[in-house]
C-alpha cells in the first residue's frame, strides 16, 4: 500500500531465484558478483543483511562496500552469528569479526541491539553517522 522502492540483491544461487519468483513484480533485483561492489553509492535509505555475514569470505570489505550504498543517516540492519567456521560458514567471518564490528562502531550509531564480539548477535539496527 506504500509506494516503496525496494531492491533485492544476492549472488547467483537458487535461493535468490526463488525470492525473485515469490516477490511482487514491484521489487527490483540485481545479482551481486563476488568481490565487485554492485551497490550504487548513496542510493538506499535502508540496507538489510540477515543471516549473511557468517558466510562471507571477506566480511569487512563486504560491509564497507555495501554500506557505501546508504544515504545520509541511512539504516543498516543486520545480524552476525558467531559460528565455528565450518560447513557454509567461513573462518574469515570469525577472524574479521572484531574489525567488522569496529568499522560499524566508528561509522554508525546503534539504535537497537548490541555489537557483541564474543557471541551471536540478533537483529541489530544502526544509523549511519
Amino acid at each position: 500500500k506504500r509506494k516503496l522502492n525496494m531492491h533485492i540483491a544476492d549472488i547467483h544461487q537458487i535461493n535468490f531465484h526463488y525470492a525473485i519468483y515469490r516477490l511482487p513484480k514491484e521489487v527490483n533485483n540485481f545479482t551481486i558478483t563476488p568481490y565487485v561492489n554492485a551497490i550504487e553509492e548513496k542510493k538506499y535509505n535502508i540496507i538489510i543483511m540477515m543471516t549473511v555475514m557468517e558466510h562471507l569470505p571477506d566480511p569487512l570489505d563486504t560491509v564497507i562496500n555495501i554500506t557505501k550504498g546508504l544515504k545520509k543517516q541511512g539504516l543498516f540492519i543486520f545480524d552476525y552469528i558467531l559460528s565455528d567456521g565450518k560447513n557454509q560458514d567461513t573462518i574469515e567471518a570469525i577472524d574479521q569479526r572484531v574489525d567488522v564490528l569496529n568499522y560499524i562502531k566508528e561509522n554508525f550509531v546503534v539504535l537497537e541491539g548490541d555489537l557483541l564480539e564474543d557471541q551471536s548477535m540478533g537483529h541489530t539496527v544502526c544509523r549511519l553517522k
